[in-house]
């Protein structure tokens, strides 16, 4: 992805893997927005399988300066 975008894969275990993997099961898309000093995410765990949603989250983190 870029700055604001980025996709990981996981395993059947939840280990980081890539798409190639054959072993790859679920998909983790997290989106970033920046605003100022915070950092706000939300991240979507999928199965591959069938883009079914199985946990998603949505953060807010303090950053220290502007950029993170």
């Amino acid at each position: 992805g870029d700055d604001t975008y980025f996709v990981i894969y996981y395993d059947e275990d939840f280990n980081p893997c890539s798409i190639d993997n054959e072993e790859a099961r679920y998909v983790g898309d997290v989106s970033l927005e920046p605003n100022g000093p915070i950092q706000n995410m939300d991240i979507i765990i999928a199965r591959l399988s069938d883009s079914k949603e199985i946990y998603s989250l949505t953060a807010t983190k303090y950053m220290h300066s502007p950029k993170g």
